[in-house]
């Protein structure tokens, strides 16, 4: 077994998102409670390079005979990850704005390796519904940042993106945490989603 927090430091829960209420009414028995710590490392592929690197140690001490191919394997993914980390790098350098509204508040990692700023509307549990004085911060933020886009991910229901995006004129889009790969993904592994996402942010703040 693999501890992954023994090896990435994982973040706490954004404030902005931790003291919502009504959220915090469905994070009990719902499956979803992260407690105090922020779950979605894979955000940040520099993350993902450390854990690919000790798996590969992981791996190749059950399976010394094996060795040379969990280290080459390893080597070369951790290079993949290291293009990936620049591709997004660039993408991100030039932006009108940096700010994005996500229903589901996945993207922490992602925000501070890239210097974003993510706003959560439901924080980091995906079926928690955001309260009325939520929503309504969330009106504000989206005049205040000019906001042009309101993402929502695959895997669960758009009602709050649309509702929120149909109050403000705006339209939604996808933004995908990778937590399930099916065919409604906007690709079909971990680098083809992480560049769709690049491309659909790139696009909401005006980045080149």
């Amino acid at each position: 077994v693999l501890n992954v927090a023994d090896v990435i430091e994982l973040l706490p829960v954004a404030d902005e998102h931790a003291h919502d209420d009504e959220a915090e009414e469905h994070t009990a028995d719902d499956g979803h409670d992260h407690g105090d710590l922020d779950p979605h490392f894979w955000q940040d592929p520099t993350r993902m390079s450390t854990l690919v690197q000790e798996l590969s140690t992981r791996l190749a001490d059950a399976d010394p005979e094996n060795e040379a191919d969990y280290t080459g394997r390893a080597a070369a993914t951790a290079t993949l990850l290291a293009d990936l980390d620049a591709e997004l790098s660039s993408g991100f350098q030039e932006c009108a704005r940096r700010e994005f509204i996500t229903t589901h508040a996945a993207f922490h990692y992602l925000a501070r390796r890239y210097d974003l700023t993510e706003i959560g509307i439901s924080g980091v549990n995906p079926d928690a519904d955001p309260s009325p004085a939520r929503i309504a911060e969330i009106h504000e933020e989206a005049e205040a940042h000019g906001i042009t886009t309101i993402f929502f991910e695959t895997l669960t229901s758009d009602a709050v993106a649309a509702s929120i995006a149909g109050d403000l004129g705006l339209p939604t889009a996808v933004l995908d945490p990778l937590e399930g790969v099916t065919d409604q993904s906007p690709g079909t592994d971990y680098p083809s989603i992480m560049r769709a996402n690049l491309s659909a942010l790139s696009a909401a703040n005006d980045c080149s």
